[in-house]
């Protein structure tokens, strides 16, 4: 006789439940913390005691030399090192001091350097204003690349060409760069008009306008050129000189002058 004995299948008691998990990641969570903060009181501690060390060996900010300033208030310069004085000159964060110099409007760029053992040197870059930037009816200083600044010293330059129009700041490198290459021209302006945010009217000091094409401009600029060597153009007593289409210079003659407009093409 054959006897069959079934076996019951024992349970498995799965200890990873969710309770236990939670438990399990609180507690490593908490470890990491206290680790993370056990490692950075030490790494203070031994940075501390280092710039310490140092400082007796007469590594400390004594000397500040600033070179390079001309409009550049350096007093607050002045007072933030000399409330560093005496500290550990490894302890002067040379890239955050250089960010804050950077970020004074007249800056264009600083360097910020260690002279061991005991000397800060400063070296700042400023920027030169070009011209000035009419936007509802206030007046902005503004260099080749655009960047406006020095609102309070307008009155200093009040020589310097204007500029008008919205937008012109995104467009005054490209701008300059370009009138850079045809310095009779730009000896000559007296202002110019960022018009419908497309093209350059520019105003000359003998009452000439000259209008630029809607890009192209380098190439209007040559063919201009080309007419004051020739014809000594900027020269004669003309109203405007239009170089809006390609080829052709239009050029119209001021009020009571006898010849009317006409157009002129290179003889070559």
């Amino acid at each position: 006789m054959t006897v069959m004995v079934k076996r019951r299948k024992s349970k498995k008691k799965n200890f990873l439940t969710k309770k236990t998990l939670k438990g399990i990641a609180l507690t490593l969570t908490i470890g990491a913390s206290v680790g993370f903060f056990v490692y950075f009181r030490a790494y203070d501690y031994t940075k501390t005691s280092l710039y310490t060390f140092l400082a007796d060996f007469g590594f400390v900010a004594e000397n500040v030399i600033v070179e390079g300033c001309e409009r550049v208030d350096i007093n607050p310069i002045r007072r933030y090192l000399a409330s560093l004085r005496s500290s550990c000159i490894f302890a002067l964060d040379i890239d955050a001091l250089r960010k804050s110099l950077e970020a004074v409007p007249w800056v264009r760029s600083a360097i910020v350097q260690r002279k061991l053992p005991s000397t800060i040197y400063i070296r700042v870059a400023e920027r030169q204003p070009v011209a000035l930037w009419q936007n509802q009816h206030k007046l902005y200083l503004i260099d080749t690349e655009g960047a406006l600044f020095g609102s309070e010293l307008i009155e200093q330059f009040s020589h310097l060409p204007i500029l008008i129009g919205e937008g012109v700041p995104q467009v005054a490198g490209v701008f300059f760069s370009m009138l850079a290459r045809f310095p009779s021209l730009q000896q000559r302006m007296i202002s110019a008009v960022w018009v419908g945010k497309r093209r350059w009217d520019l105003f000359l000091s003998e009452k000439m306008c000259i209008r630029l094409p809607e890009g192209n401009e380098e190439i209007a600029f040559q063919l201009l050129e080309t007419f004051q060597k020739e014809e000594s153009l900027l020269g004669r007593p003309f109203l405007c000189v239009d170089l809006r289409f390609p080829g052709k210079v239009i050029v119209r003659p001021r009020k009571g002058a006898s010849s009317h407009a006409k157009v002129l093409t290179p003889t070559s």
